[in-house]
């Protein structure tokens, strides 16, 4: 006759016991490890999305200062308006120029950027892909136009434009030879896209 010994199952259980607690455990480690790769990947992945954001805002910024550059008698190249006279009372295709406001959509934006491989029969404007457009060391495509805040084209004056005066700067009153005129004021706005589908859009009202 065998006989079994109570001491020989309750060390076989403990081992069982001790075997299903390791895998339990061994399980929950696995799913923290995973929850922990899942968190760093999130993470690097929204650092690069706020890189390539601050990357795109830089690049908007090169190409307000393209655009606004035409309007500066000491750029080099010297500004297109400052050399050809009343030229920005006419639509300028070859510079992204419209003597007039385009249409926008509800945030502001020109239509014509929306879409800039076609090209814009109300401002005469070629496709913006193929002219003036600016492509930065990063891979970012830039696509501007300027925009005369009138309603329509020819000699700028109230009715028709608000108007802004010239006033002396640097502490010296009543010098210069356009002081006390009133000039148009103007809008360029700038698209860029980047890497990641982003796609960057900033605006600034200026006066030469």
């Amino acid at each position: 006759m065998t006989t079994l010994s109570a001491h020989g199952f309750g060390a076989r259980a403990q081992r069982g016991a001790v075997l299903f607690i390791a895998l339990i455990v061994l399980v929950a480690m696995s799913l923290a490890s995973v929850a922990l790769i899942r968190s760093v990947d999130t993470a690097t992945l929204g650092a690069g999305n706020i890189a390539l954001k601050q990357s795109a805002a830089q690049a908007a910024e090169r190409g307000v200062a393209a655009a606004m550059a035409k309007f500066d008698p000491f750029a080099v190249p010297v500004g297109f308006f400052t050399t050809v006279a009343n030229a920005a009372e006419s639509h300028q295709s070859a510079q992204n120029y419209c003597a007039s406001l385009l249409p926008t959509d509800r945030r502001g934006v020109p239509l014509v950027l929306l879409n800039p491989t076609t090209a814009n029969k109300e401002c005469d404007l070629q496709p913006l892909a193929s002219a003036n457009m600016i492509t930065t060391a990063n891979n970012e495509r830039l696509f501007y136009v300027i925009e005369r805040l009138c309603t329509d084209t020819g000699t700028p004056d109230q009715a028709k434009c608000p108007l802004d005066q010239i006033l002396p700067t640097g502490g010296t009153v009543g010098k210069g030879p356009h002081f006390g005129d009133t000039v148009p004021l103007y809008r360029v706005t700038v698209r860029v896209d980047g890497p990641r589908s982003t796609r960057h859009f900033s605006q600034v009202i200026f006066r030469p």
